[in-house]
């Protein structure tokens, strides 16, 4: 996994000194991977990996710099799904 881009922003935020100086709202997110791999029928051999103590703190452009390895048995395991989820709200990003 190398990086990512403009991932969906999950938290809005501004502090005192952006409202003064007239500045909208910082939008950001905390993304980390979740990687899944199976036969995309049978969900109870899903094979789940989630890097969630690896977060990158409020970046839409991520760059994770990681290798992460799953065991796969191919053809069987032909279905790969790679998501990303915000660390605060544990909801999927775009």
């Amino acid at each position: 996994m190398i990086s990512c881009q403009n991932l969906s922003a999950m938290n809005s935020f501004i502090d005192i000194k952006s409202k003064l100086a007239g500045m909208n709202a910082m939008c950001t997110a905390n993304p980390y991977p979740v990687f899944t791999i199976g036969d995309g029928v049978n969900t109870k051999f899903i094979k789940h990996t989630a890097d969630r103590e690896n977060a990158l703190e409020d970046n839409l452009n991520p760059e994770f710099l990681r290798q992460y390895e799953l065991d796969a048995r191919l053809p069987e395991d032909w279905k790969l799904e790679i998501a990303f989820y915000d660390k605060r709200n544990m909801k999927q990003l775009d």
